[in-house]
């Protein structure tokens, strides 16, 4: 016979996974733009090495 203290032990664990599938979901279908690199970057890089060719 299980006691209280099983019980609590697996809502705990099943909390747990389901806590976990939850932020994995939410990170996966995150969209975020802090990494994306801004539209002109390669531009300004290719000006920056175009100066440095130019010093060379």
């Amino acid at each position: 016979m299980m006691d209280f203290s099983s019980f609590v032990d697996g809502g705990m664990a099943i909390l747990g996974v389901v806590a976990s599938i939850l932020l994995a979901g939410g990170t996966i279908t995150s969209h975020s733009s802090t990494v994306s690199a801004p539209a002109n970057a390669s531009l300004d890089h290719r000006a920056f090495d175009q100066e440095q060719l130019k010093a060379a």
